[in-house]
């Protein structure tokens, strides 16, 4: 089985998923810039925001032509050398891949959208469904999505439930196979992990100008940096792998403020493994974020923050976090989050059980996600792992082979040339054999880079697609 998978912070599933592929499978990974960049060449970046209405605009209709072709070409390109049997997705209701999905399917080509979200909020579950409905209905031919409540959106989106599968999130499946990490090392450090959000995260665009989350970032971080100094303990910020350049600069300009000798706060790359962080970590404290219910899943104590002057105008859209109960703590002010924080580095053992809310948000944890995700595609591409080499891949390889050969053969030709015509020359021309085997190598140099321009376009797709997988 031969897949190509589009990569939108979608790699922790994507090698969750590689893990459990037989040995004769083969996953190549695209990045989203490989389709947004050229996409933004044509499209106002406008029609990427949550005004769904924008791409579909009569104004765009020369570019969404364009874009149809250009999506068209490239795809002829990628099979040429990849002759994939499905793609995958993490969602298809990016305008860039729309066409994508459908180019494909005229060749009887399966879409797979394994989806990468996973929590929905009360106020999204209400009313992003009907506007992804009516915009970006699902088009694929399967989706699979964590839950049966991530399901539930898709179905009030209008898709058809019997083409999604609840199969549980891949990138979820190392806390089953790791577990708890047992009791703290004593001799270790504390650690605590801030995973920090964007001062406009989860505000609504209407709200944005009267609104935002400044302040309740400046008073986590300061009870961090206060609670971290007083118990030796280190706090570590994970941003979001999106996270803005300016609001981390602005935030390391806070940290140097705060802890000028960076005893206590570090920034971490956005791009880190945040699995790893919270294995590692001794306490999880965050937002509006599902690496909080991943804290959860990994036995650790998880400490929900919020409080501030725009919750009450925009509660009814967040992640209920605060319905958890026991083991999630909820800090509703700078004091509690002190007290709270401090009793929770204290502790010895990790807490006991995952609230039932988390299983119902994020589905089963049984660590088999990525199994039922590849067994699905498989069916899908109605081809085994044991299949063998397909038609497409001998044609591929019988041109490769006719090219090789007739370079092979134009520079033999070259070579043995100057030889054969030599002692037909006159004398003096003899005398210039050295000049015209010169010319005879730089003629086949020249002929072999033409007979093997293609070359420079299977250059293009490792640079492009990257590694096998």
């Amino acid at each position: 089985m031969r897949i190509l998978a589009l990569d939108h912070n979608f790699g922790q599933d994507l090698e969750a998923l590689g893990s459990v592929l037989e040995p004769d499978d083969e996953l190549r990974v695209i990045s989203f810039h490989y389709l947004r960049d050229p996409f933004l060449r044509l499209f106002p970046i406008e029609v990427l925001s949550t005004e769904f209405s924008l791409f579909e605009s009569p104004e765009h209709e020369p570019a969404r032509r364009q874009w149809r072709e250009w999506c068209r070409r490239e795809l002829a390109f990628i099979r040429r050398f990849f002759p994939f049997d499905l793609l995958v997705l993490p969602s298809d209701t990016f305008p860039y891949v729309r066409d994508v999905v459908t180019l494909l399917q005229e060749r009887e080509l399966p879409v797979v959208v394994v989806q990468k979200e996973t929590t929905i909020a009360p106020d999204t579950m209400e009313h992003h469904s009907r506007d992804i409905g009516r915009h970006f209905p699902f088009i694929g031919d399967r989706m699979t999505v964590c839950s049966e409540h991530h399901k539930d959106f898709w179905v009030r989106a209008g898709a058809d439930p019997d083409r999604i599968i609840v199969t549980g999130q891949p990138r979820f499946d190392c806390y089953a196979a790791r577990g708890s990490n047992g009791g703290r090392d004593p001799g270790r450090q504390r650690r605590v992990l801030f995973l920090t959000f964007m001062t406009d995260a989860y505000v609504p665009t209407r709200l944005r100008d009267r609104h935002s989350w400044r302040d309740l970032l400046s008073g986590i971080e300061e009870v961090l940096h206060r609670v971290g100094r007083a118990k030796g303990a280190e706090v570590l910020v994970k941003p979001h792998p999106q996270h803005p350049e300016p609001q981390l600069e602005a935030m390391r300009g806070r940290f140097r403020e705060l802890d000028p000798q960076g005893r206590v706060l570090r920034v971490l790359e956005r791009d880190l493994d945040t699995r790893e962080l919270i294995f590692d970590a001794d306490v999880v404290v965050g937002f509006q974020t599902t690496a909080l219910m991943e804290g959860l899943l990994a036995r650790k104590p998880t400490i929900y923050a919020a409080w501030g002057e725009a919750l009450p105008s925009v509660e009814k859209g967040l992640i209920p976090y605060w319905e958890f109960g026991e083991p999630m703590r909820c800090a509703r002010s700078a004091g509690e989050l002190e007290r709270i924080l401090g009793a929770e580095l204290d502790r010895e053992e990790p807490p006991e059980r995952v609230p039932e809310e988390v299983q119902r948000l994020l589905g089963p944890r049984d660590g088999e996600a990525s199994s039922r995700v590849v067994r699905i595609l498989r069916d899908l591409a109605r081809c085994d792992a044991t299949e063998g080499v397909r038609a497409a891949d001998i044609g591929a390889r019988l041109l490769r082979t006719l090219r090789d050969l007739a370079t092979s053969l134009a520079s033999t030709l070259w070579a043995a040339l100057p030889v054969a015509v030599a002692p037909m020359l006159p004398k003096q021309a003899r005398r210039r054999r050295r000049r015209i085997f010169r010319r005879a190598r730089h003629q086949t140099l020249a002929l072999a880079s033409l007979l093997y321009r293609p070359s420079l376009d299977e250059d293009r797709f490792q640079v492009l697609f990257g590694p096998r997988r």
